[in-house]
């Protein structure tokens, strides 16, 4: 049951106001990248949209008559199409020490070979799509907030860098 008028609550339950806030994400065919300007970029976004963890929670009465609507929950749904690529780099820091002595000697500016520490891999094949489904509450009850998360996906290979082979293969994934 919506509101008979724009802006104003429904008497007695978060559930029937009527509000959808949403972002529908569809990937065909892609390749993503997943490094460390992305890993920062998703804190900036999280921290935005999470409530912050160090306040004491309000319970969220139910709208009544007249107020002003509030979101219930952001959903965001993010759709595979196709074949699928998902790249994250990795380096393992407790090798770093057979690379520092050339890394040094090229911040200065003279390089005396050409053995560059490469990074590492975990590349996860999509094949024949699959979702992914985040709804994260915006009104606290007496539960306080919960987050759902469901991942579905469908032929999943997952390959690493550390021997070019197949590290987990899958015809169906749920969580």
């Amino acid at each position: 049951m919506s509101s008979p008028l724009p802006g104003h609550g429904v008497e007695g339950n978060w559930e029937d106001t009527g509000l959808i806030w949403r972002a529908d994400v569809i990937v065909m065919n892609g390749n993503l990248h997943y490094g460390p300007w992305t890993n920062r970029q998703r804190v900036l976004l999280q921290s935005f949209f999470f409530p912050f963890p160090y306040r004491n929670l309000t319970i969220d009465s139910p709208p009544q008559i007249g107020e002003q609507r509030k979101h219930p929950a952001f959903d965001v749904s993010l759709t595979f199409e196709g074949t699928n690529n998902l790249r994250v780099p990795t380096r393992e820091p407790s090798k770093d020490w057979k690379f520092l002595e050339n890394a040094s000697d090229e911040i200065l500016g003279e390089t005396k070979s050409k053995d560059v520490r490469p990074y590492g891999w975990i590349d996860i094949k999509i094949k024949q799509g699959g979702s992914i489904h985040w709804k994260l509450p915006m009104i606290s009850d007496y539960n306080g907030y919960v987050t759902t998360l469901s991942i579905a996906l469908t032929e999943i290979e997952i390959f690493t860098s550390v021997n070019y082979s197949i590290l987990l293969s899958s015809e169906k994934i749920e969580v």
